[in-house]
């Protein structure tokens, strides 16, 4: 388990929606990914969770943690077994809530669940409520990390949508525009 400083909750502006907002300090990021150690994927090239990312593992780690800073959590950081839908990464007030994390690279604005394998066998949706977050390049805060948190859906709104193919990869998702998803804010005032 790794346990980020608590920070306070700011909101800003992301393509005329309100989200929130994160800097990681790169010196807390380090410290984490030491923590964590040297594991990551091992799927081929091609595979699920294998050769689209550089570090996969550490994309989603970032989302993770924004979550976790802004209210006092702490980080799971044992391995799971890639894209076998390997659970929730936190539970708040017994609610599950998984973070799904992008680029700002992404060639695309929603968030994206994992529904069928490539052989079209369903992957397990486990949690409550699916958070879209995104690390932001192009605001640049020496010594950070920004992490945008662009909103969020629950379970049956996520397995409601249409099945779509993997912009990467031969897999299938369910996917919600980011201009879909529920504020932030309102998540924050429930399990708040």
């Amino acid at each position: 388990m790794f346990t980020p400083e608590k920070i306070d909750i700011e909101f800003v502006e992301d393509n005329g929606k309100e989200v929130v907002c994160v800097k990681i300090p790169k010196k807390e990021l380090r410290a984490m990914i030491r923590q964590r150690g040297k594991w990551a994927c091992e799927n081929k090239p091609g595979e699920w969770g294998g050769g689209f990312l550089k570090d996969a593992v550490g994309v989603g780690l970032r989302g993770e943690m924004a979550f976790a800073k802004i209210n006092g959590l702490s980080i799971d950081l044992e391995p799971k077994a890639a894209g076998t839908g390997g659970g929730s990464d936190f539970e708040v007030k017994k609610v599950t809530i998984e973070l799904k994390t992008k680029n700002l690279g992404s060639n695309h604005n929603h968030l994206l669940v994992r529904y069928l394998t490539e052989n079209d066998n369903s992957v397990p949706m486990k949690s409550d409520i699916y958070i879209a977050a995104r690390i932001v390049t192009v605001v640049k805060v020496p010594g950070y990390e920004v992490i945008h948190l662009m909103g969020w859906a629950k379970k049956f709104e996520v397995a409601g949508q249409e099945t779509v193919p993997a912009r990467a990869g031969s897999h299938k998702n369910k996917e919600i525009s980011f201009a879909d998803l529920h504020e932030m804010r309102k998540l924050l005032d429930l399990i708040g």
